[in-house]
Protein backbone atom coordinates (compact mmCIF):
# COMPACT_ATOMS: atom_id res chain seq x y z
CA UNK A 1 0.00 0.00 0.00
CA UNK A 2 1.42 3.51 -0.70
CA UNK A 3 2.54 6.08 1.39
CA UNK A 4 -0.30 8.46 -0.02
CA UNK A 5 -3.28 5.46 0.26
CA UNK A 6 -2.00 5.61 4.14
CA UNK A 7 -2.18 8.93 4.61
CA UNK A 8 -6.40 8.69 3.07
CA UNK A 9 -6.92 6.06 5.19
CA UNK A 10 -5.65 7.22 8.56
CA UNK A 11 -7.43 10.90 8.03
CA UNK A 12 -10.53 8.66 7.61
CA UNK A 13 -10.43 6.78 10.38
CA UNK A 14 -9.32 9.74 12.73
CA UNK A 15 -12.48 11.68 11.03
CA UNK A 16 -14.61 8.41 12.19
CA UNK A 17 -13.03 8.84 15.98
CA UNK A 18 -13.96 12.02 16.16
CA UNK A 19 -17.15 11.75 14.90
CA UNK A 20 -17.57 8.72 18.37
CA UNK A 21 -16.07 11.04 20.42
CA UNK A 22 -18.36 13.64 20.31
CA UNK A 23 -21.35 10.89 20.85
CA UNK A 24 -19.91 10.31 24.32
CA UNK A 25 -21.64 12.06 27.07
CA UNK A 26 -19.48 10.50 29.97
CA UNK A 27 -16.76 12.83 30.92
CA UNK A 28 -14.14 10.51 31.79
CA UNK A 29 -14.47 8.21 28.80
CA UNK A 30 -14.69 11.13 26.72
CA UNK A 31 -11.22 12.24 27.84
CA UNK A 32 -9.65 8.83 27.66
CA UNK A 33 -10.69 8.41 24.46
CA UNK A 34 -8.99 11.97 23.01
CA UNK A 35 -6.43 10.53 24.67
CA UNK A 36 -5.90 7.72 22.83
CA UNK A 37 -6.96 9.32 19.31
CA UNK A 38 -4.25 11.76 20.35
CA UNK A 39 -1.41 8.71 20.47
CA UNK A 40 -3.04 7.25 17.69
CA UNK A 41 -2.25 10.45 15.45
CA UNK A 42 1.36 10.84 16.79
CA UNK A 43 2.07 7.26 16.42
CA UNK A 44 0.86 7.68 12.92
CA UNK A 45 2.94 11.41 12.15
CA UNK A 46 5.76 9.13 13.91
CA UNK A 47 5.62 6.25 11.30
CA UNK A 48 5.43 8.86 7.87
CA UNK A 49 7.76 10.97 9.32
CA UNK A 50 10.22 10.14 6.86
CA UNK A 51 13.49 7.17 6.09
CA UNK A 52 15.14 5.86 9.40
CA UNK A 53 16.79 3.25 10.75
CA UNK A 54 15.06 -0.27 10.23
CA UNK A 55 15.70 -1.29 13.76
CA UNK A 56 14.06 2.69 14.49
CA UNK A 57 11.37 2.24 12.03
CA UNK A 58 10.17 -1.57 13.01
CA UNK A 59 9.54 0.04 16.67
CA UNK A 60 7.57 3.23 15.08
CA UNK A 61 5.33 1.27 14.09
CA UNK A 62 5.04 -1.22 16.68
CA UNK A 63 4.13 1.94 18.54
CA UNK A 64 1.54 2.41 15.97
CA UNK A 65 -0.09 -0.87 16.15
CA UNK A 66 -0.22 -0.72 19.53
CA UNK A 67 -2.06 2.51 19.88
CA UNK A 68 -4.81 1.14 17.41
CA UNK A 69 -5.15 -1.84 19.60
CA UNK A 70 -5.56 0.25 22.42
CA UNK A 71 -8.28 2.42 20.70
CA UNK A 72 -10.27 -0.71 19.66
CA UNK A 73 -9.79 -2.21 23.63
CA UNK A 74 -11.53 0.78 24.35
CA UNK A 75 -13.94 0.85 22.03
CA UNK A 76 -15.18 -2.69 22.61
CA UNK A 77 -15.41 -1.21 26.46
CA UNK A 78 -17.63 1.47 25.59
CA UNK A 79 -19.82 -1.00 23.46
CA UNK A 80 -19.62 -3.45 26.47
CA UNK A 81 -21.32 -0.49 29.41
CA UNK A 82 -23.80 0.63 26.24
CA UNK A 83 -21.61 4.18 26.31
CA UNK A 84 -21.48 3.23 22.23
CA UNK A 85 -23.89 1.92 19.86
CA UNK A 86 -22.40 -0.31 17.54
CA UNK A 87 -23.67 1.71 14.96
CA UNK A 88 -22.38 1.73 11.06
CA UNK A 89 -20.11 4.66 12.45
CA UNK A 90 -18.78 2.44 15.09
CA UNK A 91 -18.60 -0.58 12.55
CA UNK A 92 -16.56 1.54 9.89
CA UNK A 93 -14.76 3.29 12.22
CA UNK A 94 -13.50 -0.45 13.43
CA UNK A 95 -12.36 -1.67 9.78
CA UNK A 96 -10.29 1.11 9.05
CA UNK A 97 -7.94 0.17 12.28
CA UNK A 98 -8.00 -3.03 11.58
CA UNK A 99 -7.06 -2.35 8.09
CA UNK A 100 -4.21 0.47 9.03
CA UNK A 101 -2.94 -2.44 11.36
CA UNK A 102 -2.98 -4.98 8.73
CA UNK A 103 -1.23 -2.23 6.06
CA UNK A 104 2.05 -1.37 8.75
CA UNK A 105 2.33 -4.86 9.72
CA UNK A 106 2.46 -5.75 5.69
CA UNK A 107 4.97 -2.67 5.38
CA UNK A 108 7.21 -3.49 8.68
CA UNK A 109 10.87 -3.61 8.53
CA UNK A 110 12.12 -6.69 7.51
CA UNK A 111 15.69 -6.85 8.47
CA UNK A 112 14.95 -5.84 12.11
CA UNK A 113 17.32 -7.68 14.79
CA UNK A 114 13.55 -7.53 16.36
CA UNK A 115 11.18 -8.67 13.69
CA UNK A 116 7.69 -7.23 13.50
CA UNK A 117 5.87 -10.52 13.30
CA UNK A 118 7.43 -10.85 17.03
CA UNK A 119 6.29 -7.07 18.52
CA UNK A 120 2.60 -8.04 17.21
CA UNK A 121 2.62 -11.49 18.68
CA UNK A 122 3.36 -9.52 22.38
CA UNK A 123 0.93 -6.89 21.30
CA UNK A 124 -1.32 -7.78 24.36
CA UNK A 125 1.59 -7.59 26.51
CA UNK A 126 2.17 -3.58 25.14
CA UNK A 127 -1.19 -2.84 26.13
CA UNK A 128 -0.37 -4.35 29.56
CA UNK A 129 2.47 -2.32 30.14
CA UNK A 130 0.20 0.59 28.55
CA UNK A 131 -2.61 0.07 31.20
CA UNK A 132 -0.19 -0.07 33.69
CA UNK A 133 1.58 2.85 33.20
CA UNK A 134 -1.60 4.45 33.29
CA UNK A 135 -2.74 3.61 36.23
CA UNK A 136 0.62 4.32 37.77
CA UNK A 137 -0.42 7.86 36.59
CA UNK A 138 -3.69 8.36 38.36
CA UNK A 139 -2.91 10.98 41.17
CA UNK A 140 -2.86 9.93 44.22
CA UNK A 141 -5.43 12.66 45.66
CA UNK A 142 -8.18 10.81 43.53
CA UNK A 143 -10.92 8.92 45.52
CA UNK A 144 -13.52 6.28 45.18
CA UNK A 145 -16.86 7.89 45.78
CA UNK A 146 -19.62 6.09 48.20
CA UNK A 147 -20.81 4.20 45.33
CA UNK A 148 -17.47 2.44 44.01
CA UNK A 149 -16.53 1.97 47.87
CA UNK A 150 -19.44 -0.12 48.04
CA UNK A 151 -19.60 -1.99 45.16
CA UNK A 152 -15.82 -2.80 45.95
CA UNK A 153 -16.93 -3.61 49.48
CA UNK A 154 -19.69 -5.86 48.17
CA UNK A 155 -16.93 -7.63 45.93
CA UNK A 156 -14.24 -8.12 48.49
CA UNK A 157 -17.24 -10.00 50.34
CA UNK A 158 -19.02 -11.83 48.07
CA UNK A 159 -15.80 -12.76 45.03
CA UNK A 160 -16.40 -14.05 41.67
CA UNK A 161 -20.08 -12.25 41.40
CA UNK A 162 -21.47 -11.35 38.01
CA UNK A 163 -21.87 -8.23 36.78
CA UNK A 164 -26.01 -9.07 37.00
CA UNK A 165 -25.51 -9.65 40.77
CA UNK A 166 -23.85 -6.78 41.00
CA UNK A 167 -26.37 -4.30 39.62
CA UNK A 168 -29.61 -6.22 41.19
CA UNK A 169 -27.51 -5.79 44.71
CA UNK A 170 -27.08 -1.98 43.71
CA UNK A 171 -30.64 -1.42 42.48
CA UNK A 172 -30.83 1.96 43.64
CA UNK A 173 -28.17 2.94 40.81
CA UNK A 174 -28.85 2.57 37.03
CA UNK A 175 -27.70 -0.51 35.44
CA UNK A 176 -25.15 2.21 33.60
CA UNK A 177 -23.72 3.58 36.83
CA UNK A 178 -22.95 0.05 38.30
CA UNK A 179 -21.45 -0.55 34.65
CA UNK A 180 -19.65 2.70 35.12
CA UNK A 181 -18.02 1.98 38.41
CA UNK A 182 -17.08 -1.17 37.71
CA UNK A 183 -15.02 -0.38 34.98
CA UNK A 184 -13.57 2.62 36.79
CA UNK A 185 -12.66 -0.04 39.25
CA UNK A 186 -10.92 -1.84 36.84
CA UNK A 187 -8.84 0.55 35.58
CA UNK A 188 -7.55 1.53 39.15
CA UNK A 189 -6.86 -2.02 39.35
CA UNK A 190 -8.46 -2.54 42.21
CA UNK A 191 -11.05 -5.56 41.19
CA UNK A 192 -10.40 -7.86 38.14
CA UNK A 193 -12.85 -9.80 35.69
CA UNK A 194 -13.17 -12.92 33.74
CA UNK A 195 -15.56 -14.39 31.27
CA UNK A 196 -17.13 -17.54 31.30
CA UNK A 197 -19.91 -18.37 29.05
CA UNK A 198 -20.92 -14.90 28.27
CA UNK A 199 -20.94 -14.20 31.36
CA UNK A 200 -18.89 -11.57 33.44
CA UNK A 201 -17.59 -12.55 37.06
CA UNK A 202 -16.09 -9.93 39.22
CA UNK A 203 -13.38 -10.40 42.13
CA UNK A 204 -11.22 -7.67 44.19
CA UNK A 205 -7.77 -7.39 43.51
CA UNK A 206 -5.15 -7.47 47.15
CA UNK A 207 -4.28 -3.96 46.83
CA UNK A 208 -4.66 -1.02 48.98
CA UNK A 209 -7.55 1.19 47.70
CA UNK A 210 -7.59 5.01 47.91
CA UNK A 211 -8.82 6.22 50.92
CA UNK A 212 -12.34 7.98 51.28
Amino acid sequence: MSRELDRENFITSLTSLVKIQDLLDDRFFSAKFKSKISKLTADFLAVQSGNKPSVTQCNLQKDFITSIDAVLELMNDLSYLQLLNVSPLFLQATKLLLTLRLDTMKNSTTDSSQPMKDSVSNSKRADQQIFRAEKKSLPRSDKLNKSKQKILDFIRSYPDKRTKDIINEFNALSDRSVKRNLTELLHNGLVKKRVDNKAVYYSAINSVPFED
